[in-house]
């Protein structure tokens, strides 16, 4: 129900009288006597031509002050006559601005039900009318619609193209029946079209008037179309909009779209069809919308273009968000926590079944880092509930594990240990819990909290743990931990023993927490549950400046199948202690010599040696001799092998000296070139003249930038927002190069999966321009070029492959091959080609290989 504020006017004659019709009285308004005549008269329909088309109302749009407004006339037969003997058809006529029907829509019919009980006064002025009118009803239209068939779509269609119309065939029906007919037809346009529509339910036949449609028995004048009462006329015009409006009365309840239509309030003008055309796709993406939330299943995509588009209203929002929350990700993050509060504003009861499970989900299984999450909750105790929940679900030991410490012991950090006693449940979940407790330790030493706060995260720990951390670190110097010690952390888990040589490791006390962990690794107890890969990812993260340490851990990374990661870094200075250190921890009793052999070999194979002058010859002279490694051929055979490529050695005489005793020639006597077009790394080229010219860090730098802090626990996130800022990254051409060797990069520091999650997170970053458009266009062209070069090589390998050993025509490997062929296909949206195996006689036959124009990338493992 809508209250408008009305002037009005009495256009009649007086009864008996001689004189014309004329304003009898109105209000006092911004219109005068003349006013309402001019208007009156100019939007004349002509004479009624019988009384049955009475009453009659006309719909009248005149702009008063700039400012469109809305008038009904509505004519009715009276029981008085005028001089002459005709009997007088007075009109009470009601105008109101427009401004008040936005946002607030109502119909024509309900606008005349509510006024035609209304009369008005026969002299004088009077004060403005204030009518109560029950708001639009879609179902009514939707209804009205349903019962008139197709000729309202057809008046609708025609109005948009600036025609003129003049319904035929209605003399039977009812001046209820056309406000009807009008309300539906005007219904199927967007509401504010209503600010220039004029239309009356009767017009004389022979009289010329103004008004856009009109009801009739005939059309009165040339220009004008007659439009039948039931049916629709022939030879529409070609409309888009008339099709898509079709198709979305089809696809939705008709309810809805003209529900939809309704709300479109702004006032239009009929200069641009192209525009109502837009409307109906605004309309229908929102149904779609609405639809997908109420009765479907929405995709991640579809909820996140959602709750980030604005005008959401608040219902909707709800929905949205209860259907993100059991399957977000990591990045929706801040966009929950955005509209938490909106949902949510005081109470979470609703909530936290849904909240808690995808906090814990979240954290454990991703390490997504929550704090945003918990600054949107309403008040500490639903901080302190969350945060105790997510303590008490730890999960058991795993590879994965150590992300989700990092990430609950950074929110203890900074949530908890500055004020404890507002966090009551928290403190009581974490209190007695080793790996939590370790990991807030670590978090708080490496934020540099206050002594207070520290020492309140080691009462967190376990009697049996708190003794000798607090002798490790007992100033000035620390206790070892033996490996018996090491023992007892590693019956609350793994992560325990990792806890304690990172916090060994920040505090510069390694080496009191070395020997204890490598008595405990060979005593057979250290690769279960998580095996050597999780020890490699452990010992690749830490930064000891001891290099006495560093020495120790590139033997056990590789012991633990992994490459060393200090060997080439340590100054020549301090090699001797690097050197001495090593042969000490490579002589102890390791299980699996031949495969750390073997892994050292690959990494001297690796290197290219001119960017660390001298090292050659201080592992040639020094190091491999006192590993008793100088006469071993696996590692003799990988270092002639990169030797003798080497760019440079002439800060490197020994190794010249060692190949030539073995009658080893070198054969890299020119400097390094790029690689070709179609190699593995992507090819660097000139900046475009839409690319950045500044200062661009190399793709080399960037990678090594991106490793460290991946070493550090930090979010990739964050991390790509830093690089944006600082303009690190401005080229395409580097980008592409980053994201070809970043995955291998963190891999030979962290793992594999780490590097393909950081990779992927970049390309998403780049893609979404983050780095700026222009970078994102250019990076996305130029990273394809190098991806279908790549594969256009993978598949020349594996035809060389197959030629050599027709390993294709194993069933299982030609499988894989169709498989990758399939997925390329599905890509560029081509439907790949169902497999069958021929058959003759019963007998199935050999599948043929692929042709040699056809084929895919290999899949590639997932090793070093």
């Amino acid at each position: 129900m809508a209250t408008i504020t009305m002037e009005w006017a009495l256009w009649s004659e007086r009864p008996g009288a001689r004189d014309d019709y004329t304003v009898l009285s109105c209000s006092r308004g911004k219109l005068r006597p003349g006013h309402f005549k001019r208007i009156i008269t100019r939007f004349s329909p002509g004479t009624a031509e019988a009384p049955a088309d009475l009453p009659r109302v006309t719909i009248i749009t005149v702009d008063v002050a700039h400012e469109p407004h809305i008038g009904l006339a509505i004519q009715t037969q009276s029981d008085a006559y005028d001089g002459t003997g005709r009997r007088i058809a007075p009109t009470q006529f009601f105008l109101f601005p427009y401004n008040v029907l936005e946002g607030n829509p109502l119909s024509y019919y309900n606008l005349y039900q509510a006024l035609h009980p209304v009369s008005l006064p026969e002299a004088g002025e009077g004060s403005l009318l204030h009518v109560d009118v029950p708001g639009f009803n879609a179902a009514t239209v939707a209804a009205d619609l349903a019962r008139l068939g197709a000729a309202p779509t057809s008046v609708a269609a025609r109005l948009l193209h600036k025609e003129r119309l003049c319904v035929t065939g209605a003399e039977q029906s009812t001046t209820d029946d056309r406000l009807r007919y009008l309300d539906a037809a005007v219904s199927l346009l967007p509401y504010g079209y209503r600010a220039k529509i004029t239309a009356t339910t009767w017009a004389n036949g022979a009289t010329r008037h103004i008004l856009r449609m009109c009801f009739s028995r005939r059309a009165g004048e040339a220009g004008m179309v007659e439009v039948p009462w039931e049916g629709s006329a022939a030879d529409l015009p070609v409309s888009a909009f008339a099709s898509r409006l079709d198709a979305m009365l089809d696809r939705f309840e008709p309810t809805r779209v003209i529900g939809g239509l309704a709300y479109q309030t702004a006032p239009q003008m009929f200069d641009d069809p192209h525009v109502v055309y837009d409307t109906l796709g605004r309309i229908e993406k929102r149904l779609d919308r609405e639809h997908g939330l109420r009765q479907g299943n929405p995709t991640l995509a579809d909820l996140r273009e959602w709750l980030d588009e604005g005008g959401l209203p608040d219902d909707e929002a709800e929905i949205a968000l209860r259907k993100l929350l059991p399957k977000a990700q990591s990045k929706d993050i801040e966009r929950i926590a955005k509209w938490l509060p909106v949902v949510a504003p005081k109470e979470l009861k609703p909530w936290w079944t849904l909240l808690a499970a995808m906090s814990t989900r979240l954290l454990w299984k991703e390490g997504a880092r929550l704090a945003p999450l918990l600054r949107a909750l309403p008040g500490e105790r639903d901080v302190d509930k969350l945060l105790a929940t997510l303590v008490k679900a730890r999960p058991d030991e795993n590879a994965q594990l150590s992300r989700g410490l990092d990430a609950i012991a950074q929110l203890l950090a900074t949530q908890v240990a500055p004020d404890p006693g507002t966090h009551p449940s928290t403190e009581a979940a974490l209190t007695g819990d080793g790996p939590v407790a370790l990991a807030l330790v670590y978090a708080l030493l490496a934020g540099e909290a206050g002594r207070a706060e520290q020492a309140w995260g080691r009462q967190r720990l376990p009697a049996e743990l708190m003794i000798p951390l607090d002798l490790l670190l007992r100033l000035p110097k620390g206790e070892p931990v033996n490996a018996a010690v090491m023992e007892d952390f590693a019956r609350h888990g793994d992560s325990c023993v990792a806890a304690v040589l990172n916090i060994a490791s920040l505090t510069g006390r390694l080496d009191l927490a070395a020997d204890g962990f490598i008595g405990w690794l060979l005593s057979g107890k250290g690769c279960e549950p998580a095996g050597a890969g999780y020890w490699g990812s452990v010992l690749s993260g830490l930064t000891p400046a001891d290099h006495r340490m560093q020495a120790m851990i590139d033997v056990v990374l590789l012991a633990t199948s992994h490459r060393p990661r200090w060997m080439m870094e340590a100054a020549p200075e301090h090699w001797p202690e690097y050197e001495e250190s090593f042969e000490h921890h490579w002589s102890r009793s390791w299980p699996n010599r031949n495969q750390m052999i073997i892994e050292l070999a690959h990494h001297l194979r690796a290197q290219s040696w001119h960017d660390v002058p001298g090292r050659a010859t201080d592992i040639l002279s020094g190091l491999l001799p006192k590993a008793c490694l100088h006469e071993n051929p696996t590692v003799e055979k990988a270092l002639i092998e990169s030797l003798s490529n080497a760019h440079d050695l002439s800060n490197d005489l020994y190794a010249e000296m060692w190949l030539d005793s073995r009658g080893v020639r070198r054969t890299a006597a020119n400097p390094p070139v790029a690689p070709p077009q179609g190699s593995d790394a992507p090819p660097r080229e000139a900046p475009s003249e839409h690319q950045h010219t500044g200062t661009p860090q190399s793709a080399a730098s960037i990678v090594e930038h991106i490793v460290e802090a991946v070493l550090r626990g930090e979010s990739s996130t964050l991390v790509y927002d830093d690089l944006s800022k600082r303009q690190m990254l401005t080229r395409a051409d580097v980008a592409v190069e980053v994201v070809a060797s970043l995955a291998y990069a963190i891999a030979s520091r962290k793992s594999l999966n780490d590097g393909h999650n950081w990779t992927n997170n970049l390309v998403d970053a780049l893609c979404e321009e983050k780095f700026g458009p222009i970078v994102a266009q250019e990076f996305k062209k130029q990273y394809l070029e190098w991806s279908l070069r790549a594969i256009s090589d993978q598949i020349r390998r594996l035809r060389d492959l197959n030629s050599s050993g027709n390993v294709l025509d194993d069933n299982d490997n030609a499988a894989k091959v169709r498989s990758a062929a399939d997925v390329l296909l599905t890509l560029v949206g081509d439907k790949p080609k169902g497999h069958r195996r021929k058959g003759r006689r019963g007998r199935d036959t050999r599948q043929a290989p692929p042709a040699e124009d056809e084929g895919a990338p290999a899949e590639q493992d997932s090793a070093e």
